[in-house]
């Protein structure tokens, strides 16, 4: 099963993340945990370094880092994966490229065919935080610098888009989660969307 979590910075998907992985290995499942952007192919590391020096320039080229680096994660990490017979929980995917670089002025079109023959997730869930202030409150304890994208303005539309995704990707299994709910009773719902409930 290739699982993915998004939601905006601050949404709390990468302690979602890890948790869920856990809870699956908890029941004899097993379960690797991973992201985007990697650190672990150049593309990556670029991106990572673009972020955090504020430098990401050209939109469109950008969005083509993003699609390497996702080719390269699938090829490198969650295919082996999958075939190896783990389960793949992965903290952002395609959906957040659409997010992201559609709101940095790549047309929405263009993100959404550069990603088009990439494996769709078995299940995908949205935090959706009830105001931007919670993500600014978790975002709080948060050492160094800002991230390029952590401002209130840019988080406010990516909280807009994030709630606009299943039209873009029809079809897809797109849910939404409760971000400020407890980590717990998130985990018991996906298990439950998952079957796992009663096992």
């Amino acid at each position: 099963m290739f699982l993915v979590l998004e939601g905006p910075d601050g949404s709390g998907k990468t302690t979602l993340c890890a948790a869920l992985t856990e809870r699956l290995k908890a029941r004899g499942i097993p379960a690797l945990s991973t992201y985007e952007p990697t650190r672990e192919n150049p593309y990556g590391r670029e991106i990572r370094r673009l972020l955090q020096e504020k430098q990401v320039g050209d939109p469109v080229r950008f969005c083509d880092l993003m699609t390497e680096d996702r080719r390269r994660h699938l090829a490198d990490t969650i295919f082996p994966a999958l075939a190896s017979g783990s389960w793949v929980v992965c903290d952002r995917y395609k959906y957040s490229a659409l997010v992201y670089q559609s709101l940095q002025g790549v047309p929405a079109a263009y993100v959404a065919e550069s990603n088009q023959s990439f494996r769709v997730p078995d299940a995908a869930w949205i935090l959706r935080p009830r105001s931007v202030d919670t993500l600014f409150s978790r975002m709080g304890g948060r050492s160094g610098q800002a991230e390029y994208f952590e401002k209130r303005d840019f988080l406010e539309r990516t909280m807009d888009l994030y709630a606009r995704l299943p039209a873009f990707f029809p079809g897809e299994n797109l849910r939404f989660l409760d971000a400020e709910r407890p980590v717990s009773a998130l985990l018991d719902e996906m298990e439950e969307s998952l079957g796992l409930r009663d096992s």
